[in-house]
């Protein structure tokens, strides 16, 4: 049974990678994603996708983004961004740097979830001051 649902992933992931559509949103979510930095980004580390390595999200990558403070780990995962700044020279937590997101999304010691694209330019505005 393993080998029929390994080939079945990867008839799955050979059909969506062949897809112009697929390969559209990957470089929309890109740009999206790296325009959230504006001048800010130094280098640009593109990395599998840190939630689901299954066929359905494989196409859609992570990124490393090197700026002035760090590095900040960014992708999305299901209907929200993550935003881990675990790699930078930021000493606060979560919750002293976003003290009223804790109540609106999921916010922990080095990483937040933004759940558009509006709010998580917010919060690396905020990580990047």
């Amino acid at each position: 049974m393993n080998c029929i649902n390994s080939l079945k992933n990867q008839i799955l992931e050979e059909t969506i990678n062949l897809d112009p559509k697929t390969k559209g949103r990957a470089i929309e979510e890109r740009n999206h994603i790296l325009s959230l930095f504006d001048d800010n980004s130094i280098f640009v580390e593109e990395i599998p996708n840190g939630y689901c390595s299954e066929y359905c999200c494989k196409h859609l990558p992570w990124f490393i983004v090197t700026t002035k403070i760090g590095r900040i780990k960014i992708g999305w995962r299901k209907r929200v961004i993550h935003i881990d700044w675990s790699d930078t020279i930021i000493s606060g937590d979560g919750e002293t740097i976003f003290p009223e997101e804790s109540k609106k999304t999921t916010v922990g010691d080095k990483y937040i979830h933004a759940w558009s694209y509006e709010k998580a330019k917010e919060y690396i505005d905020i990580l990047l001051c």
